[in-house]
């Protein structure tokens, strides 16, 4: 029994590492302007499927509860399968990560025109407004403060209480949406 426990924490733990190396490899890339991106009509809710798988083991250590609403229809992109999983992976994993024990997050697709849009919202200690526009930098300068914010109770007793509470007082609701994206010449760009 223990040894089977152990071997899930290692292949977490490889699994985890194998994505940091993969992630610091898209950094090198990005920074380069060397990344290549394999465009091809992809199902929206493939997409979505393997995000929730990759992000479900942080949702499911926190107690989360993990509402999804899709709609019936079945909805393609022109996009990069693996990268848009990605994307929509790290939200869901920033959700599950600065969100109180417990919490709540809801990933939602619609179609909105041509677009297709997909929503995630969670009940945790959100983006403080001044900051939403920059969260798309590469290196994103207010992310040490939320994790200062965010230390657990081993870290600093009663920190999660404060910034659930600061951030109750005085956000603009905990909620990232990711953009809308248009496919009306078939390429898949920001809409807007």
């Amino acid at each position: 029994m223990q040894s089977a426990r152990a071997r899930d924490v290692i292949e977490r733990q490889v699994e985890h590492l194998v994505c940091l190396i993969d992630d610091l490899l898209d950094v090198s890339r990005i920074t380069r302007d060397v990344i290549t991106l394999q465009r091809q009509p992809v199902l929206v809710g493939a997409i979505i499927a393997r995000a929730v798988e990759t992000a479900r083991p942080a949702i499911d250590g926190c107690r989360h509860e993990l509402t999804l609403d899709l709609p019936e229809e079945l909805l393609t992109v022109d996009g990069d399968k693996a990268r848009l999983v990605q994307v929509i992976g790290n939200i869901l994993h920033n959700a599950a990560k600065f969100t109180e024990p417990g919490g709540r997050i809801s990933l939602s697709v619609r179609r909105e025109g041509s677009s297709v849009a997909i929503s995630v919202t969670d009940t945790g200690i959100g983006i403080p407004v001044d900051q939403v526009p920059k969260i798309f930098e590469l290196v994103y300068p207010g992310a040490r403060e939320i994790r200062k914010l965010f230390r657990g109770p081993r870290d600093r007793p009663g920190a999660r209480a404060k910034a659930g509470r600061d951030a109750r007082r005085d956000r603009g609701r905990a909620q990232r949406r990711s953009r809308s994206w248009d496919r009306t010449d078939g390429s898949l760009a920001p809409a807007g």
